[in-house]
């Protein structure tokens, strides 16, 4: 099969089946549980990750809780202190904060019209507008369609071929946030005094930085991340560390701390795992000119503290939602000229100076990248947890870690995890919390079932395993699917968790923290990652229809599950 089609094939897998993983098949059904008495308080949201997908679904949430509570923010997230979020979680998180346009949006409109492509709708309707227009080399986007429809529209809104935070900056973005906000600027009014963690990773093995330098002949600059030994060359295109062969991402985190004179909140790590210290772990990054030099170590190795609030929150946003980005690592793409065409998926960023800068590594040399310890993020994915493990750090950091509130927005694709004998159910995401979901080990796949590319990830559990097995609080179904024998049908999903941590380096995490996790899970088996084009507007047919399950779901039974979730956000 030659190369180029394979990276092909590997880039459309991955977008499109990014969160697959085994599912434990068993029939579902609603049961009533006891509340448990732990106080309304310490309230945090986390928002998942889900491309187009999430974003809507977000949307609907919200505009549903708006509905109820006058259509403004802040009376909707008055009591929330924290909001972590990744991929589409943090398009949709950084908009509410950030874009004056969004937060007019969506608290002026409603279920039916935020599709509205005439002008008077919400980002959906925008998105509609710029994925029928978009157009690659003469080629309109609408005659294609699949995987090859979803990369004419990023390559319509690229520079050139697909170049990731681009894309994520002329479609995503698309007037609703200038390019030069950066994560420290003035929050909408709402927002200020609240603090937004946005969840990517590190690209840790073997990871193109560059192109081939005009004077040396197929040369493809790369770097190897390792913590506390040395990268190491084991044969001729096979790298490692001293202490054996290193995770192929590490968790990273963005973050903006709210502004009041009445807060004193510590900053979380950009690298969780790396401590902040001098006697914590250290990341030594090496690089390398295609093994033929060696590699060029730097003479300091970077630790934490690394400044990140000044970075621009497009930038910030696009790696954080970078999941094609994984492919930019030979050890995941499984061949160097995949990784070497897909690097541009991944942002770049530089280190230097203790500093996150987005920058872009296009001829550099091997001795200026080193300099400036270039690295590319990737996606949260796995690795973030919906942002719940973020916020877990982020809360023990400042001493907010008992009786926690984490109200968790889940949105799936594919059936929810089962678990035991128990009628229990939860979207894969929140499963990873707890030990489960994974399909061989630390593996994350992009194919479902585990036949894709596989994303050796770091340990992600960080609650008790036990606790999975708590039965549902709350669900809905039409009355017309829960007669159908069918699995894969829609549901809303609502589970009130008392969890307790468990110790896990990767993200900073101590165990012994008690608190209550609130899941929110919404699955449509319909809505699309990224819009397919399968038929005309289908896609984004399934968008509207899925933001108006939401909101049905929500008010059957006077307003049942509305009022579970207000209750979790302490608005009633």
């Amino acid at each position: 099969m030659p190369k180029l089609k394979r990276l092909s094939i590997f880039l459309t897998v991955t977008f499109l089946c990014i969160s697959c993983t085994k599912n434990i098949s068993k029939e579902n059904t609603q049961i009533d549980v006891e509340e448990k008495s732990i106080p309304i308080n310490n309230i945090h949201v986390a928002f998942a990750g889900g491309g187009w997908r999430a974003h809507t679904a977000h949307t609907a949430w919200t505009i549903s809780l708006l509905e109820d509570n006058g259509h403004k923010l802040d009376n909707v997230f008055k009591n929330v202190e924290s909001i972590g979020s990744n991929s589409g979680g943090s398009w949709f998180s950084t908009m509410l904060m950030y874009s004056q346009k969004f937060v007019s949006e969506i608290e002026k409109n409603t279920i039916d019209t935020w599709g509205n492509t005439k002008g008077n709708g919400g980002w959906l309707g925008v998105q509609q507008n710029l994925f029928d227009s978009a157009t690659f080399l003469g080629l309109s986007c609408q005659d294609v369609s699949g995987g090859a429809f979803s990369t004419c529209v990023l390559e319509s809104y690229s520079e050139k071929n697909i170049n990731w935070a681009s894309a994520v900056e002329n479609l995503v973005y698309n007037n609703y946030l200038n390019i030069k906000t950066t994560l420290s600027d003035k929050r909408q009014s709402w927002a200020t005094e609240k603090s937004l963690l946005l969840a990517a990773t590190m690209l840790t093995s073997n990871v193109v930085l560059n192109e081939e330098d005009l004077f040396e002949e197929h040369a493809k600059r790369y770097y190897q991340a390792c913590l506390s030994s040395k990268p190491k060359l084991n044969g001729y295109n096979q790298s490692t560390c001293d202490n054996g062969v290193t995770t192929n991402v590490t968790p990273v985190t963005f973050s903006s701390i709210g502004k009041s004179k009445n807060l004193n909140i510590k900053t979380p790590p950009f690298l969780p795992a790396a401590g902040t210290g001098v006697d914590k772990l250290k990341f030594k990054i090496g690089y390398t000119n295609n093994f033929k030099s060696g590699w060029k170590e730097r003479n300091n190795h970077f630790q934490n503290p690394l400044k990140n609030d000044n970075v621009q929150v497009i930038h910030a946003a696009a790696a954080s939602s970078a999941a094609l980005g994984f492919a930019a690592s030979d050890n995941i793409s499984g061949y160097w000229e995949a990784s070497y065409e897909a690097q541009n998926l991944a942002p770049a960023f530089s280190f230097a100076n203790s500093t996150v800068t987005f920058k872009s590594p296009y001829e550099m040399t091997i001795d200026h990248l080193r300099d400036s310890i270039m690295v590319r993020l990737a996606d949260g994915g796995a690795v973030d947890n919906s942002g719940v493990a973020q916020l877990v750090s982020f809360l023990q950091l400042n001493s907010k870690d008992n009786e926690f509130n984490i109200v968790a927005f889940d949105n799936v694709q594919e059936q929810p995890f089962l678990s035991g004998n128990h009628n229990t159910a939860v979207g894969n995401d929140i499963a990873m919390l707890f030990g489960y979901g994974l399909c061989q080990g630390n593996n994350f796949c992009s194919g479902c079932n585990c036949s894709g590319a596989c994303i050796n990830v770091p340990e992600l559990q960080i609650f008790e395993s036990k606790t999975i097995e708590t039965p549902i609080t709350w669900s809905f179904q039409t009355e017309k699917d829960k007669q159908s024998k069918y699995i894969d049908l829609p549901k809303l999903i609502y589970t009130k968790y008392s969890v307790t941590t468990t110790d896990n380096t990767s993200f900073g995490i101590k165990s012994g923290s008690k608190g209550t996790l609130h899941a929110f899970t919404c699955v449509y088996p319909e809505a699309a990652t990224i819009p397919k084009n399968y038929g005309k507007d289908k896609s984004f047919k399934a968008y509207n229809d899925m933001m108006k399950f939401i909101n049905t779901g929500l008010k059957v039974n006077n307003n049942e599950g509305l009022l579970y979730l207000e209750k979790a956000l302490g608005i009633k």
